[in-house]
């Protein structure tokens, strides 16, 4: 077996620093870096994934499995009852009807969105 293959002979036989132990990284509130409800797009949704889990199915067709967080109020609230997980086409109706699309762009997957976005 060659040199690079056995790794450092100096650390054969020697186990890691955190084997048998807890989980260091200090995850929520307890953190350095926490930011409570000042957090970012990216963070906020990764706090919510990590709070909420990942279902097999979206929650409002139960078809797809690719799916992705929809904010119910807008708002972004770090609330979890705020969030839900829908595949991309409910999650583009969703925003359509409750008005957060694009203004003057028609979606070809809503049924006279252009009538629902004049509103």
């Amino acid at each position: 077996m060659s040199k690079r293959l056995m790794g450092n002979k100096y650390r054969l036989g020697l186990k890691p620093w955190i084997t048998g132990k807890q989980n260091i990284w200090v995850l929520g509130e307890k953190n350095v870096n926490w930011k409570g409800d000042k957090v970012g797009y990216h963070g906020l949704h990764s706090r919510i994934r990590r709070q909420k889990g990942l279902p097999k199915l979206c929650e409002i067709c139960g078809k797809h499995k690719h799916l992705q967080l929809a904010n119910k109020s807008g708002k972004y609230l770090t609330d979890i009852s705020d969030w839900l997980y829908l595949c991309a086409k409910c999650h583009r109706i969703f925003d359509f009807t409750n008005g957060r699309g694009r203004k003057g762009h028609r979606s070809k997957f809503v049924p006279n969105s252009r009538v629902k976005l004049r509103k």
